[in-house]
C-alpha cells in the first residue's frame, strides 16, 4: 500500500534517453529505487547558470540539459517514497550502502548544505507541490485552471534546482519545442513555488490544528449568532453544521461548510426561528505532517552517491467543537415603542432581566375635552381667552371677601363725603352771585 511519503533525491535525477535505470539496492536499509514509472517522467529542459554564478561557490556555472523524473523509493518495510533531487551536478550511484541522518550530515556541496533557508524552502516546495498535493489543489494555488503529472515534475524539479544550484529553466528554448500550455503551465507553477508564499518548512513539523472564536454571550432568536471565526495554519477547514442551520456571512450570502475560510467572520443563520435553542459546530482540517532524513549512498569517506532527502508525510486531523446557543425573541429587552434595545457599549441586544433594559416612557397622548366642556370652536376660543384675560387672581376664601367688602365700604363712603363738600361749594358760590 503506498503511503503519502515523498523524497527529495539529492543526485542528478535525470531521464537519459537509451539508458535503463537499473534497481539500486542499499545493504543496510533494504530500501530500493524501483524501476522507473513512466508516469512520473517530465519533459526535456535546458537549465541556464545565474549571470553571477562565479561569485557564489555552491552554485554551477555550467548549462545544463535534463529531463526531470520523480524516482520511486521501496524500504524494506515495502513503505513507497518519491523523490526529488537536490544536486544537477552529481552522479549517481545505486549500488553503494546507504547511511541515514539529518539535513546537517548532507554530504554535497551545493547550497543546500549551507543555507538553512535554502533547506526550508526546498521542504515547502516538495511539501506543497505534486506527489503531495493533488493535482487540480497545486493548480489553483498556482492560478492556473489545468495541470498534468508532467508538467507539474519540471516545475517543481527546476524550483529545487533554481535554490540548490543557481540555475534557471530557459523557458524561451522550451517554448520552441513544446505546446505553449506546457510553457505556461510550468512556468505559472515555477513561479509560484518561488514566490513570497514560499515562507519555508523546518525539518520536524506537526500538522495544522484549529480553533474557533465565539462570542461568549447569548444571543437572540430572530437574526444571525455571531460571529464566528475559525483559525488554522491551513487557508480553509470543514465545518459540520446540523441540519436546518447554515453558515452565512454578515451580508447573509451562504457559505459553502466544506470550504470555509478562515479568520474570516461568519455566522449561523437562525432568522428563520423565534424560539430558543442551540447548536453545536465541529470544524475540522487535515494537514501533512512529516519527519525528514537524509539516506545517503557512502562511497567513500570522502565521496557519496545520490543522496535522498525523506519527507515522510502523514495525513494529522484535528477537529474542534463550539456549543452556541440563544433565547427566544420574547426574552429581548424592547422600549415603549417595542424597538430592541442594545448595550451601547458592545451593540449586543439586552435581555428582559438586564440592569441596561431601561424602558423609557413614550410620548404622552394628547388631551382629548369632552363634548360638554367646548364647542365647536373652543380651540379658537380658548385661543382668545388667553390672550385678553387680565392677570388677576380671583378670590378663593370668606376671609379674602369681608376684606374686599370693607375696602369697598370705605371707598363708597370717601365718594359720598367727596359728593357732599362739592354739593355745599356749589350752594356757597349760588348765594355769591344773588
Amino acid at each position: 500500500m503506498e503511503k503519502f511519503i515523498y523524497v527529495l533525491c539529492s543526485v542528478l535525477a535525470l531521464h537519459v534517453w537509451g539508458a535503463g535505470i537499473s534497481p539500486a539496492y542499499a545493504e543496510e536499509s533494504g530500501a530500493q529505487i524501483l524501476p522507473q514509472d513512466e508516469a512520473y517522467v517530465g519533459m526535456d529542459m535546458r537549465f541556464l547558470p545565474a549571470e553571477d554564478a562565479s561569485a557564489h561557490p555552491s552554485w554551477t556555472t555550467k548549462t545544463w540539459r535534463a529531463r526531470p523524473v520523480l524516482f520511486t523509493v521501496q524500504t524494506v518495510d515495502q513503505d513507497i517514497y518519491h523523490a526529488y533531487c537536490l544536486e544537477i551536478t552529481v552522479p549517481s550511484d545505486r549500488n553503494a550502502q546507504i547511511r541515514m541522518g539529518s539535513w546537517d550530515e548532507f554530504m554535497g556541496e551545493n547550497a543546500f548544505k549551507s543555507d538553512h533557508d535554502v533547506q526550508q524552502k526546498v521542504a515547502w516546495i516538495v511539501h506543497h507541490s505534486y506527489p503531495a498535493r493533488e493535482l487540480v489543489d497545486v493548480a489553483q494555488q498556482a492560478g492556473i485552471s489545468q495541470l498534468s503529472a508532467d508538467q507539474a515534475i519540471n516545475a517543481t524539479q527546476a524550483a529545487i534546482w533554481h535554490l540548490t544550484d543557481g540555475v534557471s529553466p530557459d523557458f524561451m528554448d522550451f517554448a520552441i519545442h513544446n505546446r505553449d500550455e506546457d510553457t505556461q503551465a510550468i512556468l505559472a507553477l515555477y513561479h509560484y513555488l518561488l514566490s513570497e508564499k514560499n515562507t519555508g518548512l523546518d525539518e520536524h513539523v506537526l500538522g495544522a490544528e484549529v480553533s474557533i472564536d465565539a462570542p461568549q454571550e447569548m444571543s437572540f432568536a430572530g437574526g444571525l449568532l455571531g460571529p464566528i471565526t475559525f483559525h488554522s495554519a491551513v487557508s480553509t477547514v470543514k465545518v459540520d453544521v446540523p441540519e436546518g442551520y447554515s453558515l452565512v456571512a454578515d451580508s447573509g450570502e451562504a457559505i459553502d461548510p466544506e470550504h470555509v475560510a478562515i479568520d474570516r467572520p461568519l455566522y449561523v443563520d437562525i432568522r428563520d426561528t423565534d424560539t430558543a435553542g442551540e447548536v453545536t459546530l465541529t470544524a475540522y482540517v487535515e494537514s501533512s505532517a512529516y519527519h525528514g532524513s537524509l539516506v545517503t549512498p557512502v562511497i567513500s569517506p570522502s565521496a557519496h552517491g545520490q543522496t535522498l532527502v525523506l519527507v515522510q508525510q502523514l495525513v494529522q486531523k484535528s477537529s474542534q467543537d463550539v456549543a452556541l446557543r440563544w433565547r427566544s425573541a420574547g426574552d429581548m429587552c424592547r422600549d415603549a415603542q417595542g424597538n430592541v434595545v442594545r448595550d451601547t457599549q458592545t451593540g449586543q441586544i439586552v435581555g428582559k432581566e438586564s440592569p441596561l433594559c431601561i424602558v423609557e416612557p413614550g410620548e404622552a397622548e394628547p388631551h382629548q375635552p369632552l363634548p360638554a366642556d367646548v364647542s365647536d370652536n373652543s380651540a379658537e376660543d380658548i385661543q382668545v381667552t388667553a390672550q385678553h384675560m387680565p392677570d388677576v387672581e380671583l378670590a378663593k376664601t370668606g376671609a379674602e371677601i369681608y376684606l374686599l367688602g370693607s375696602v369697598a365700604g370705605v371707598m363708597v363712603a370717601i365718594g359720598i363725603g367727596s359728593a357732599y363738600r362739592e354739593k355745599r361749594r356749589y350752594r356757597v358760590l349760588d348765594k355769591l352771585i344773588e
